[in-house]
C-alpha cells in the first residue's frame, strides 16, 4: 500500500482521497462507524432486552435442540411446508469466522489502524449477546426479533463496504475472503431470523393476526398482506378466508 494511503487510512476522513480509485472511505472511518458503533450499541441493548424478555410468558417451544427453530407456513395451495432453521448454528459459524479474521489481522500483520484490532475483537464478542438475544426472542416473542433483524440488516450493508476496502489493501486478501464467507453466513442468518413462527407457538388457541406474527422485513415490505391478496385474486374476499388484521 502507498505510504500516503496508510497515513490517510489512519485519519477520520471520511474520504480516502485518491486511494483505492478515489472512491472509498478511510479504513478508520469504516471501522468506527460500520463496526464499533453498531456492535457497541448491540452489546448494550441486548442484555437489557434479554432481561426484559425473561419476565415474559414463553410463546414458542424450544424443540429438540436449542438451535432448531421449526416454522410451518401455508402455501397458496393450502399445503404446509416445514422449514427448519439453525439460527444459533449460523451465529456460531459467524463467530468462528470472526475469530479467524482477528487471528489473521494479528498473524498476517497487514497495515492496520489504531482501532483495527479493537473493532475485530468487538465483532467477535458481539456474537455471544447476539446468540442469547436470538434464542430469547425466539422463545418469548411471537414475532421475529426486531433488534436482531435490524442489526443484521444494517451490518450486511456495512460489511459489503468494508469488504470492498479490504480487497484493495495489500496483504489483506485472506481477511477479505474470510469476511466474504462471514457475509454469506450473515445473509443466511437474515433470512432465518425473518421467518415467522406459525405452527410452533405454545398458545395455539390464541388468534394472532398475521401482522403480529410478522417481523421487520415483512412489515416494511407489507409481505404479511400476501395471503389476503392471494385469496382475493380469483374471487371476492370473504371474511372467513382472510387473514386477521390488527385493529387500530
Amino acid at each position: 500500500m502507498d505510504i500516503d494511503c496508510i497515513a490517510i487510512d489512519n485519519t477520520w476522513g471520511p474520504w480516502a482521497g485518491r486511494c483505492r480509485g478515489g472512491f472509498d472511505f478511510t479504513l478508520l472511518f469504516e471501522e468506527v462507524l460500520f463496526v464499533v458503533l453498531p456492535t457497541a450499541l448491540l452489546l448494550v441493548a441486548a442484555p437489557i432486552q434479554v432481561a426484559w424478555l425473561r419476565g415474559q410468558t414463553k410463546q414458542s417451544g424450544k424443540g429438540i435442540l436449542l438451535p432448531l427453530k421449526q416454522v410451518r407456513t401455508p402455501s397458496s395451495q393450502g399445503m404446509v411446508m416445514q422449514l427448519t432453521r439453525y439460527a444459533q448454528a449460523l451465529i456460531g459459524i459467524l463467530g468462528t469466522l470472526k475469530l479467524a479474521v482477528l487471528i489473521l489481522w494479528v498473524v498476517l500483520g497487514p497495515e492496520k489502524t489504531k482501532v483495527t484490532l479493537a473493532a475485530s475483537t468487538l465483532n467477535l464478542l458481539v456474537v455471544f449477546p447476539l446468540c442469547l438475544l436470538s434464542y430469547s426472542e425466539h422463545v418469548f416473542r411471537v414475532a421475529p426479533s426486531l433488534l436482531v433483524e435490524l442489526y443484521v440488516l444494517l451490518t450486511l450493508g456495512f460489511d459489503i463496504v468494508r469488504i470492498r476496502t479490504l480487497w484493495f489493501i495489500p496483504g489483506a486478501t485472506y481477511i477479505a475472503g474470510v469476511e466474504c464467507g462471514a457475509l454469506a453466513i450473515k445473509l443466511c442468518l437474515a433470512v432465518a431470523e425473518g421467518c415467522g413462527k406459525q405452527g410452533i407457538l405454545q398458545d395455539h388457541d390464541k388468534a394472532y393476526t398475521t401482522e403480529q406474527l410478522s417481523g421487520l422485513y415483512s412489515r416494511s415490505l407489507f409481505l404479511w398482506l400476501g395471503p389476503t391478496l392471494w385469496n382475493g385474486r380469483p374471487s371476492s374476499i370473504l371474511f372467513p378466508r382472510t387473514v386477521y388484521l390488527s385493529s387500530p
